[in-house]
This record gives structure tokens, C-alpha cells and sequence, in this order.
């Protein structure tokens, strides 16, 4: 009778444990994590190199808190790279519309199936659960407490860490990102929600005294409440506005749409950046699809207040040491445009502009 030796995964050496960690999922990498206390140490390592860099959050009381925990974990924590906060809400306004197209689809003839009907109500309540989430963090005032004790975690590892803020849900392109919340059903148009967003991150960074080195702001909806579009950084302490001047790079996105207050607020940002290397700005123009307007045609359909924004906000650069400009479907006045440059023009190394 032929013998078989039974090789245990824990006497495998290192070497070979981390070639095999390099092609395991992070389904497989949690489970891992359960084994013994050696291999456990690899997996986990492993686990948050490849998945704990690049963390979206909702604004819910249970998303922060996976935030703030991870954050804190001292395996994990360290190799957090950049935090990605949805300013998207689920209006009670878009609810109410989710109802009725529930209500509607169980009129259609033919009849939809049970299968569907269960389908629809679950992603309707799913959606229901999710607005009465952010509405309670939001009335509570705790999303400040939350996101400091995050940004008071990633402070103490001294690594640069990129701020994202926009009203995109868990970007499908990129897996490796880690949702932090189970509301991942809406496919509804969200709210933007970008003065609620915005206010209590910059309180919690003003609390903990949190540097970070990048910053990228997409606005690319136009909020229904007026008083959602912009936030007021006129009447903030000067010395917390101050921690802005560790920004190296700023990534502003912003439609056409962005209206006054929310163009002062991003410039007045942006004016603290003074250590900024590199800035890029697309402002977009819903009304420039290149499929309907020939080039000779655009400039007509710009109007002075999208001139307006770009003005604003590359007028605010403060920093004499941008290296790094790149531009892309704005609209610049002449006179501002050879005024950034010749600004700029003993630093500047790399510049791109596209319309």
C-alpha cells in the first residue's frame, strides 16, 4: 500500500504562503484570516494591501462606523490611501417616485411575475432603509464624531491619504474598492447633497488636525435645495482653514451647473492649497456634445457665467509652485488662462488643455 504525505498549509514557507495570497479573492483572504495565527498575519496583510486602500463610504451611521473601525485597525489602517465619501442622498422626493414605479409595474399587462414583485419591493425598501439612515445621521450631528475618529486614526500613520468627495455610489470599474454599507441597490438618481457632505468633513479634519495630501471633488448633478450647493468657508476659523495647505494635488469636477455658492466655496478651498503641485479642472458642459454642436458652433453656447466659474476658480490658485496643470472642457477666459501661466511659467512642467 502506497503512503501519502500530507503537506499542512501552516508548514508551507513564507515565500510560498504569499505567491498563494497574491491570487486569492478577498472572499478567500477573510477566510484565511481564520486559520492559525501565522498564516493569519499573511492573509491579513495581504487582505489590506489589496483591499482596504481605496474605502467608499455612505453618510450612514453604519458605513462611518466601519470608516472609523478600519481606520483604527492596526493592520488595515495603515494602508488606507484615500477615503471616498458619497455626498448622494435617497430623497424622500426620489422615494416616493420609486413607489409609484413599483405601483405602475404591477399594473402592466402582461403582469410582471412574482419573482419581480419581490424583486422591486426589496430594492424599494432597501431604499427606504437608506434615506431614514442618512436623515437620522444627518439630524444627529454625528457624522462630525465619526469621521474623527477616522481621520484622527489615519493622522498617526503619517500617510498620505486622498479625500474623495462625490455623488458617485461604489464605482463599478474599480473592484478593489470596499463598499462599507449594504444599500448598494438604489439605481435611482441621487440627491446631491454636497454642503452636508462637504461641512462635516472639513469640521472633522479641523478636530483632528488631519493633513491630507490630496483632494478630489466631483459635482456632476445639480442639487434640487438651493441651500446644498455651496458651504460657507467665509465664517470658518482661519487657522483650521490653514490644514488645506498640505494639499499637493487638487481633482475639481464640476458641470456646468455649479452654481455661485458652490463656486466661491471650492475657490476659497482651493486658495488655502499653498503647497499645490498639481491641479486638474474639468467643468464640463452638458450643452457642448460634440455629436450636435460642430466646433465652429460651441463658442456660441457658452455663456459668460460658465466663463464665470473656470475665472473664479483657477483665479483662486494661491500656490507658486504648480508643476502640473491640466485642463479639460472649460471654458477660460483669454486673460485669466496667461495670467495662470505666466504665474507659474518657472515651475510649471506639464500642461494639457482639451476641450
Amino acid at each position: 500500500m502506497s503512503q501519502h504525505s500530507v503537506l499542512r498549509l501552516d508548514t508551507i514557507p513564507g515565500e510560498i504562503i504569499d505567491v498563494i495570497c497574491d491570487e486569492l479573492g478577498k472572499k478567500d483572504l477573510k477566510a484565511l484570516r481564520l486559520s492559525n495565527k501565522r498564516i493569519s498575519s499573511v492573509a491579513t496583510t495581504h487582505l489590506a494591501k489589496a483591499y482596504m486602500f481605496n474605502l467608499c463610504s455612505l453618510m450612514t451611521r453604519r458605513s462611518l462606523g466601519k470608516l472609523a473601525e478600519i481606520c483604527a485597525h492596526p493592520d488595515f489602517g495603515p494602508h488606507v490611501r484615500k477615503v471616498h465619501l458619497s455626498s448622494g442622498r435617497v430623497h424622500p422626493r426620489e422615494m416616493r417616485a420609486l413607489i409609484e414605479r413599483v405601483e405602475d409595474m404591477q399594473r402592466r399587462i402582461p403582469p410582471p411575475t412574482s419573482a419581480q414583485v419581490k424583486r422591486a419591493k426589496a430594492k424599494m425598501q432597501d431604499a427606504m432603509n437608506r434615506s431614514s439612515k442618512e436623515y437620522e445621521l444627518e439630524t444627529s450631528g454625528d457624522a462630525v464624531t465619526l469621521l474623527a475618529q477616522a481621520f484622527a486614526s489615519l493622522r498617526g500613520y503619517q500617510t498620505p491619504v486622498i479625500l474623495d468627495i462625490s455623488d458617485f455610489e461604489v464605482p463599478r470599474w474599480d473592484p478593489v474598492t470596499l463598499f462599507l454599507d449594504k444599500y448598494n441597490h438604489f439605481h435611482g438618481e441621487p440627491e446631491l447633497c454636497f454642503k452636508s457632505t462637504m461641512e462635516p468633513c472639513l469640521e472633522a479634519i479641523f478636530r483632528t488636525k488631519m493633513r491630507f495630501a490630496e483632494l478630489e471633488l466631483t459635482v456632476d448633478a445639480f442639487s434640487i435645495d438651493p441651500d446644498e450647493r455651496g458651504f460657507d468657508t467665509q465664517e470658518m476659523n482661519l487657522e483650521d482653514l490653514e490644514l488645506l495647505s498640505s494639499l499637493n494635488s487638487i481633482s475639481f469636477d464640476l458641470v456646468n451647473t455649479f452654481d455661485e455658492a458652490g463656486t466661491r466655496s471650492a475657490g476659497h478651498v482651493l486658495s488655502y492649497a499653498r503647497s499645490l503641485e498639481s491641479l486638474t479642472y474639468r467643468q464640463g458642459c452638458d450643452d457642448l456634445d460634440a455629436t450636435e454642436w460642430p466646433p465652429l458652433h460651441q463658442p456660441q453656447s457658452i455663456t459668460n457665467r460658465q466663463f464665470g466659474i473656470a475665472d473664479t476658480i483657477l483665479s483662486s490658485v494661491k500656490s507658486t509652485g504648480l508643476k502640473s496643470l491640466w485642463l479639460e472642457y472649460t471654458p477660460i477666459s483669454f486673460q485669466t488662462l496667461v495670467d495662470l501661466l505666466e504665474k507659474h511659467a518657472d515651475t510649471l512642467t506639464s500642461l494639457y488643455i482639451s476641450s
